[in-house]
């Protein structure tokens, strides 16, 4: 696959084994039951339960998705259990939760056949709306719900339709919006979790965690519909920034365009970054560098969940002149600190030890004119080396980026990071991210 440029302008858990009462009405009027495993079927109507009819069940009165479940349930999606429960920890499978999207979407649904399980009327619906079907779970659909899957079948219900094959690159810095308006008809499964986090239609677990092959629960699966069902009718959502940021980097092995879009997005200019070829290989073959991660740290905002990877931000000095002690980075905490994590690796697959390391090596052409009388006298006027106090070696490439006091020449091309390898001659190298500033 070859390193193409993209125009960004125009492309745009539970308790006993109890009876779920997974059934709606058929457009036919007759009533399907469904039985989860360790239940007995019963009947879908429970005309006479309060909680069914009003969703006032008996343990959400603290539960944070407590609105959410209330709202389904007078909905008519979904229901609790026969002893006034709801149990909205409990865990979801996949057919539950294609349900349960299908009724909230108001879909057409047809008779069940004789012979055919509980839920096929359903994903025949599903499928006919291009949001999902068994097939593509290799019919194991009694398997708990992740929450990758869950953002899958959400976005597209919302129209985001992602078949085949799709280079990850080509999406760097758009929106679901415009991939929606642009047609995409291409697929990877871990997009559809950033363009959900996009979409503010899933949140992090917990702050800079979104969990992808975690299984749902019924809270959260209600969580995610309703919000779906929000959006289709034209409302706005809030977005969990920091969700955003985990998923470009589940996805695309960094998170930059996220998290510092202004140093490598640029209108009407290119960027160029696959994260399947992270990787340089010596021409003698005896060496691999390779990038696993590329992570954009915004030093300003002290809740920025990838603080966690740094040591003390005390103990970090960044170079301004050869022989010189560093200077203090907490003095320039304004700045965003990208952190390059990688490791070389022989021929025979086991990790290279040269020069006392097995750390990658990289470095940045920095398109920004800059006096360096200024930047050897502890001025941040450009990009800059960072290195932890006492020197030590290990694994990490660090560089810290003023947010302010930079001046972009555009005549000295892009902004490319390039990654080394050690090997027989001169060391190789090649760009692995390149882009354009827009200040």
């Amino acid at each position: 696959m070859n390193n193409t440029h993209l125009r960004t302008k125009k492309i745009a858990k539970a308790g006993a084994a109890l009876l779920l009462v997974a059934s709606v009405t058929l457009t036919s009027g007759a009533a399907v039951t469904a039985s989860e495993p360790g239940g007995a079927a019963v009947s879908a109507v429970l005309a006479g339960s309060a909680a069914v009819q009003t969703g006032s069940f008996s343990d959400i009165a603290k539960h944070w998705a407590k609105s959410s479940i209330e709202q389904a349930a007078k909905k008519g999606y979904v229901n609790g259990y026969e002893d006034g429960t709801f149990q909205p920890n409990r865990q979801i499978s996949r057919a539950e939760f294609t349900k349960m999207l299908v009724s909230a979407l108001g879909l057409t649904v047809g008779e069940k056949r004789d012979g055919e399980p509980w839920y096929a009327p359903y994903f025949a619906a599903a499928s006919k709306a291009e949001i999902a079907s068994a097939s593509e779970f290799n019919n194991n659909v009694d398997k708990p719900l992740t929450r990758v899957e869950m953002a899958r079948l959400a976005m597209k219900a919302l129209g985001k339709k992602l078949t085949g094959y799709e280079p990850e690159r080509f999406e760097i810095g758009h929106t679901f919006d415009e991939f929606k308006a642009y047609g995409d008809d291409h697929f990877n499964p871990k997009k559809y979790l950033y363009y959900a986090t996009q979409a503010g239609v899933i949140g992090g677990v917990a702050r800079g965690v979104i969990a992808p092959d975690n299984s749902t629960t019924r809270a959260e699966s209600i969580t995610v519909i309703e919000r779906v069902l929000t959006v289709k009718g034209g409302g706005k959502l809030a977005v969990d920034k920091y969700a955003v940021q985990a998923a470009e980097l589940y996805w695309h092995k960094t998170n930059v365009f996220s998290v510092m879009p202004e140093f490598f997005i640029s209108k009407d200019a290119t960027v160029n970054y696959d994260p399947n070829k992270l990787v340089v290989e010596s021409e003698d073959k005896n060496y691999k560098s390779v990038i696993d991660s590329i992570v954009a740290i915004d030093l300003a905002d002290p809740n920025d969940p990838n603080l966690k990877l740094l040591p003390s931000v005390k103990k970090l000095r960044w170079y301004a002149r050869p022989n010189k002690p560093g200077i203090p980075l907490d003095k320039f905490m304004n700045s965003y600190l990208l952190f390059i994590q990688g490791h070389v690796v022989k021929a025979d697959g086991k990790y290279a030890r040269y020069a006392g390391s097995s750390k990658i090596d990289t470095y940045i052409d920095r398109p920004f004119t800059a006096n360096i009388e200024d930047f050897w006298n502890g001025k941040l006027v450009n990009i800059a080396s960072v290195f932890v106090e006492g020197g030590q070696i290990d694994d990490r490439e660090l560089y810290l980026f003023p947010k302010k006091g930079l001046t972009y020449d555009p005549t000295e091309g892009s902004l490319t990071i390039y990654l080394e390898v050690p090997g027989t001659g001169i060391i190789q190298h090649d760009s692995v991210l390149s882009g354009w500033p827009s200040f």
